[in-house]
């Protein structure tokens, strides 16, 4: 027996790989988020320096014009469209703005908003983006527009035309799109910047990884070993009740036991079952607090002495809110004797007032202590501990409670009534371990 409770005890405490796998699962994901989030920052980093460059280009073309302007007035100072014409072409053949873009689309107007020479390339899929002839007074300063249309980074550019020397000549519509090579170039930094981003965060993840996990494992054991110590406290505290009330502890595994696959039926999740556990194990905790008078005597209590011991139940409450790990067990330690109709006690509270895990535990108890031996009483038969708990239907038991536990008793009867050596221990304790260690799994994961 000391041997398979020392194998049950170290297979619950051999390390859990799944906290590992759920961390590297969360870190993972956490890469690649973060990988996803400076990739998409990369790109609208990139494409701004784009729509920068293309702004910079278009504006030097501009300049250029400008300056062929400049020497394309006529005698009266006005510009002459033939020469602007000839600018224009000069422009177009410009070997510099070529290798970084060109315009697609140059309008030139005089202060009058007559259109006097103009370049165009209509079979270019971003010449739409070129505003159409301008309306209202020429533009006192320069103005781009950066867009994208069909995908091509464009500028449309609105400046006006004034020598170095002199007044406003007119003004002038254009639109500058980047060149295939330039727009290839930037599109290869923008792959580049997220490359080297997502390297460095799954670099980054890669060492951090280990050292989060050995933290994650100190935790976990830590986390463990102080879960050890509150199930052994609860468990000698059980103990140290049930044997001075009736010289052995055994009954508060067994109905533990009964509590535990009753609440797994009725379907509690994995907290009301850790509370129902601490509730059902230390369910007569504050008889700690009855005189021994009271509490040994073996004849039928009279009116004082049984008022004295219903007041274990407000004993066994002041004693679990000591505890902030404890205080989920009240709702058994302090209504575990209440009754379905409300003729219970300590609150007389009736139905579905009383806590599920008290209505649990009342129909465990009872089938307990009918099917196990005591100084004053031989065990009953299954059968008719089944039957005395059958007249309790909708009195002292929930009858939907008792319909599930009828499903399991029997295998519970023939597996654990009336035992007295280890196996409820250690069947309780693996049952506490799956339980708690779970919850405690969560904790650290």
């Amino acid at each position: 027996m000391v041997t398979e409770t020392s194998a049950m005890t170290g297979a619950a405490r051999k390390p859990d790989r799944s906290v590992h796998h759920l961390l590297a699962m969360r870190m993972l994901i956490a890469a690649l988020t973060t990988s996803v989030l400076v990739g998409v920052l990369a790109v609208l980093a990139e494409r701004r320096s784009i729509g920068e460059v293309a702004v910079d280009r278009a504006n030097a073309g501009i300049t250029a014009l400008m300056a062929m302007v400049e020497d394309a007035q006529d005698v009266s100072g006005r510009m002459d469209g033939a020469r602007v014409q000839a600018a224009l072409e000069r422009l177009r053949a410009s070997a510099t703005l070529q290798k970084s873009g060109r315009f697609i689309a140059v309008h030139v107007y005089d202060m009058e908003r007559r259109r006097i020479a103009q370049l165009e390339d209509r079979s270019h899929p971003a010449f739409a983006a070129m505003a159409g002839t301008p309306g209202g007074e020429a533009p006192a300063g320069a103005s781009y527009v950066y867009s994208r249309p069909n995908g091509v980074p464009a500028v449309a550019v609105t400046a006006p035309i004034i020598p170095r020397a002199g007044s406003q000549l007119g003004f002038v519509n254009a639109v500058f799109v980047v060149s295939e090579e330039e727009f290839a170039e930037a599109k290869a930094r923008i792959l580049r910047r997220v490359l080297i981003a997502v390297g460095i965060v799954l670099v980054t993840v890669t060492i951090l990884y280990p050292i989060i996990a050995r933290l994650v494992e100190r935790l976990r054991r830590a986390s463990h070993k102080l879960l050890d110590s509150n199930l052994d406290s609860i468990a000698a505290l059980g103990s140290a009740i049930a044997k001075k009330d009736s010289d052995t502890d055994i009954h508060n595994y067994r109905v533990t036991i009964y509590s535990v696959r009753l609440g797994e039926a009725a379907g509690l999740n994995r907290h009301a079952m850790c509370a129902l556990i601490k509730g059902a194990f230390l369910h007569d905790v504050g008889k700690i607090g009855i005189p021994d008078k009271v509490l040994l005597k073996p004849g039928r209590l009279d009116e004082q002495e049984f008022a004295e011991m219903k007041k274990h139940v407000q004993y066994g409450i002041d004693i679990a809110q000591q505890s902030a790990w404890l205080k989920d067990a009240i709702d058994v330690v302090g209504s575990h004797h209440e009754k379905f109709d409300g003729s219970g006690y300590f609150g007389g509270l009736r139905g579905e007032d009383i806590p599920i895990n008290a209505r649990i535990f009342a129909v465990a108890d009872v089938f307990d202590a009918l099917t196990s031996r005591r100084p004053y009483k031989e065990p009953m038969s299954y059968e008719e501990a089944m039957v005395t708990i059958e007249k309790g239907r909708g009195a002292h038991f929930d009858p939907r409670l008792l319909d599930l536990f009828a499903a399991i008793a029997r295998r519970l009867y023939d597996e654990f009534a009336n035992r007295d050596d280890e196996g409820p221990r250690m069947v309780l304790r693996s049952l506490m371990a799956g339980y708690f260690k779970a919850d405690a799994e969560i904790l650290v994961a």
